[in-house]
């Protein structure tokens, strides 16, 4: 049971996950700046209007954030090569520095031009490198201030259901499952909540009594973020369900071609058949119960997934 259960916290925490910021140690953006290059790019449609500059300035900038990809690429591949081998606190301790000052570059990027084609692309780079800590916070609030209507917010959304199991990323959901202002963001980012509240609700309930002494600080704080939650399947089901109601043919996002409709009939609440088929297996005890609709006595008419997380009593009768 522990080796289960620390082999799914580690899938957890490295899926869709680079470093942890802990120790800032590169200068920040000035809030100053941030302010100003906020105020240069909204506009009245809520649009983020380019900052003109000469060809040869987007070409450097375009040039410097290319080059700053590939660091980035190759030290994400050196991060993830030494969590094998060593463990994610002592990859983190080695590597925090160096997505830092990658990260601190990119956003240097974003704010001498907002407006590019390629300025939440910068964003997307430090929120996928280093997910968590202040760096991560100022980038997502930035996109979601500046590109509410982008969908690559809907990226990041879906990248966040396998997100680290922390309050970080419960927040950044709820939040985009409100705050953007396009269909296929909300859309996705429900599906992603309904995703991430039940890996937890799965991972607590494996969480053996005694843990290794050798489990990480970062592990550990993940660890009591899982023992404290409250979500329930109840709630799952529901955002489950919504999707289902209001979203379920929007695609999801680049390289997954599905609907999310499609997606969420594969989950293990609603993978199995909504009708039961002559040819096919016979219904069995777990199985999701195929709908039913029907008219009260009242003639209102209702259906057996209206109930869902009640008890229902079938009462099969008739008249002759």
């Amino acid at each position: 049971m522990k080796a289960q259960f620390c082999l799914l916290l580690a899938m957890a925490l490295t899926i869709g996950c680079a470093a942890e910021e802990t120790v800032p140690t590169a200068k920040l953006p000035s809030q100053e700046a941030e302010k100003s290059a906020s105020s240069e790019i909204g506009n009245s449609d809520g649009q983020v209007a380019a900052t003109l500059k000469s060809d040869v300035e987007i070409a450097e900038l375009k040039a410097t954030f290319e080059s700053l990809s590939d660091e980035f690429d190759q030290l994400d591949t050196e991060f993830r090569s030494m969590i094998r081998g060593a463990g994610i606190q002592q990859a983190i301790e080695k590597y925090n520095d160096k997505f830092a000052h990658c990260a601190d570059r990119m956003m240097e990027i974003y704010h001498a031009y907002p407006g590019s084609e390629f300025a939440i692309q910068c964003l997307e780079q430090v929120l996928n490198r280093m997910p968590y800590g202040q760096r991560a916070n100022r980038a997502f609030d930035l996109m979601l201030t500046n590109h509410r209507d982008n969908e690559k917010l809907a990226m990041e959304a879906y990248r966040l259901r396998s997100g680290r199991p922390s309050k970080a990323s419960e927040t950044r959901l709820k939040r985009l499952m409100t705050e953007p202002a396009n269909k296929k963001t909300k859309g996705v980012a429900t599906f992603a909540m309904a995703a991430y509240m039940d890996s937890i609700i799965q991972l607590k309930n494996q969480i053996p009594e005694s843990l290794d002494d050798t489990l990480s600080a970062f592990d550990r704080s993940s660890v009591a973020y899982i023992k404290d939650s409250s979500f329930d399947e109840q709630t799952v089901i529901a955002y489950y369900e919504q999707v289902l109601d209001q979203y379920a043919n929007v695609k999801v996002v680049d390289g997954v071609n599905q609907t999310l409709g499609e997606l969420t009939n594969q989950t293990r609440h609603f993978k199995t058949k909504t009708k039961i088929d002559p040819e096919g297996p016979k219904p069995e005890l777990d199985m999701l119960a195929p709908e039913i609709k029907g008219q009260d006595l009242t003639g209102t008419t209702f259906k057996l997934s209206d109930y869902r997380g009640k008890v229902v009593l079938l009462d099969f009768w008739g008249d002759w």
